[in-house]
C-alpha cells in the first residue's frame, strides 16, 4: 500500500510538471499560416527575418502584413523555388530557417568595394572576435579588408583579404581563433563613432604621404668628395686656406643635398595636390552625369505622362469617375494578374469589386494604368500605384484623387 502511493504521488507530480511546462517550438515558425491583412507580432517577426534576408524594404516593422510584406514574401519564394502565392506557410518558413542557419553571411564572395547588410554582418562579426576595430556600416573599405586578412591569418587560412566559403565557414563555425597580440606593433587607434570608416582610412594614407616625405628629407648627405692633392706648385699654399677650401665644399654638397630634398618634398606635394584635383574633377564630373541622368528621366517621364495623358483624354472624358485614395510602392516581382513588374510598367494595385482586374485606369499625374495587382491593404476604394524608383515612391505619399475606370 505505501509502494502504491509513492507510485501515485510520482505520477501526479509528473503529470503536473507536463501540464505547467511550456512546449519547445522555434520561433520564426508559428503554429498559424500567415496570409495579408494579418496584424499581430508573428508577423513582426516575419518581418524582421526577411529584412535579415534583403527581402522587407520598408524601413520600418509594422506587424501588418500589407503589400510590401506579401511582394517581399513571394520574392523569397521566388528565389528559393517555392509556390509564389505571398503567403507564409510551413514550406517558406523552412527555407528562411534553411537561409538563416547557413547564410547569415550571403552567398557572394565579399570583396574590398562591397557594400551591404552582409557587409555589415561581417563587420559586427569580426569586431566581437577582436579583429574588426571601426564602424559597423556595411562598406568593406581597408580596415575590413585587414580585419579579414588578420583573421585568416589567425586561423589558418589563405590570406587574401576576401571573404569565401572558406573564411565564411570559419567565422559562422563558433570555434574561430582570437587575435594573437604583437608586443611590436602599437595599439591600434579606436576610430571615434562620430567619424565615417573611409574618412579615416583616408588620414591614414595622407599621414603615411606626410612620413614618406620626412624619410625623404632625413636621408643623409652624400659624402663628401675628398680634396684633390696639392699640386707640387701649389704646396706652399697656407693650411688656412686648404680648410677654408674644404669647408665651402663640404657647404656646396649640404646645399645639393637641401636642394634634392625640397625637390623631393615639391614633388610630393604636388602629386598630391594633383591626386586630389583628380578626385575632385571626377567626383564633380560624376554628380553632373548624374544630374543629366536624373533631368533626363524627369523629362522622359513628364514627356511619357503628357503623351499618356493625351491620348487617353477622349476615352477618359467617357469613363466612370471613382474616388479613390492613392498610395504608392515599388517593390518588383509578379502582380496578381501573373504581370512582370518592371522599370516600364504602368500598374496599380486595386480592389477587385471596385476597379475590376484588367481595367484600364487612368490617374491623374500618373497616366493610364492597368488594374493588375492587388493588396491586402488595398479594400474598397484605394489604390497602390507601381513607381519604379524607391524615393519617388515615398515622395508620392497619400492622397484622395478622382480616377476614370475607361474599361
Amino acid at each position: 500500500m505505501k509502494l502504491f502511493k509513492q507510485l501515485a504521488a510520482v505520477t501526479s507530480f509528473a503529470a503536473c510538471v507536463g501540464i505547467v511546462a511550456p512546449s519547445i517550438s522555434h520561433a520564426a515558425e508559428p503554429n498559424h499560416t500567415l496570409y495579408p491583412g494579418t496584424n499581430n507580432k508573428n508577423v513582426a517577426e516575419l518581418q524582421h527575418t526577411l529584412k535579415d534576408n534583403g527581402y522587407f524594404k520598408n524601413s520600418d516593422v509594422t506587424g501588418y502584413y500589407g503589400t510590401i510584406t506579401e511582394n517581399a514574401v513571394k520574392a523569397f519564394q521566388k528565389d528559393h523555388h517555392i509556390s509564389v502565392d505571398g503567403i507564409a506557410g510551413p514550406n517558406t518558413y523552412k527555407a528562411l530557417d534553411s537561409n538563416n542557419e547557413s547564410n547569415n553571411l550571403g552567398k557572394d564572395l565579399l570583396v574590398n568595394g562591397s557594400r551591404g547588410q552582409h557587409v555589415s554582418l561581417l563587420q559586427d562579426k569580426l569586431q566581437r572576435l577582436g579583429y574588426y576595430k571601426g564602424n559597423v556600416d556595411g562598406i568593406f573599405g581597408t580596415l575590413t579588408e585587414t580585419a579579414v586578412k588578420a583573421f585568416q591569418s589567425a586561423n589558418g587560412l589563405s590570406v587574401d583579404g576576401m571573404v569565401g566559403p572558406n573564411t565564411r565557414a570559419a567565422l559562422l563555425n563558433g570555434h574561430a581563433a582570437a587575435p594573437q597580440p604583437k608586443a611590436s606593433t602599437p595599439a591600434p587607434k579606436t576610430v571615434s563613432s562620430n567619424t565615417n570608416t573611409e574618412a579615416a582610412e583616408a588620414a591614414e594614407n595622407t599621414k603615411k604621404a606626410v612620413d614618406n616625405t620626412k624619410a625623404e628629407a632625413e636621408k643623409p648627405a652624400q659624402p663628401v668628395k675628398p680634396a684633390e692633392p696639392a699640386k707640387p706648385a701649389q704646396s706652399a699654399a697656407p693650411a688656412k686656406q686648404q680648410n677654408e677650401n674644404q669647408n665651402k665644399a663640404v657647404e656646396q654638397n649640404n646645399n645639393q643635398a637641401a636642394s634634392v630634398n625640397t625637390d623631393n618634398n615639391q614633388s610630393e606635394t604636388a602629386k598630391a595636390d594633383s591626386d586630389s584635383n583628380k578626385t575632385q574633377v571626377n567626383n564633380n564630373d560624376n554628380a553632373q552625369t548624374e544630374n543629366v541622368k536624373a533631368e533626363a528621366n524627369q523629362d522622359s517621364n513628364a514627356s511619357a505622362d503628357n503623351n499618356n495623358a493625351g491620348s487617353d483624354s477622349s476615352n477618359a472624358s467617357s469613363g466612370t469617375t471613382v474616388n479613390v485614395e492613392a498610395t504608392a510602392y515599388s517593390l518588383s516581382g509578379t502582380t496578381a494578374n501573373g504581370t512582370q513588374l518592371n522599370s516600364g510598367s504602368k500598374v496599380i494595385a486595386v480592389d477587385p469589386s471596385v476597379i475590376p482586374l484588367g481595367s484600364k485606369v487612368y490617374v491623374p499625374g500618373y497616366g493610364t494604368a492597368i488594374a493588375a495587382d492587388t493588396g491586402g491593404a488595398i479594400k474598397g476604394n484605394r489604390i497602390d500605384v507601381y513607381i519604379p524608383n524607391d524615393s519617388q515612391a515615398k515622395n508620392f505619399g497619400r492622397k484622395n484623387i478622382q480616377v476614370k475606370v475607361i474599361k
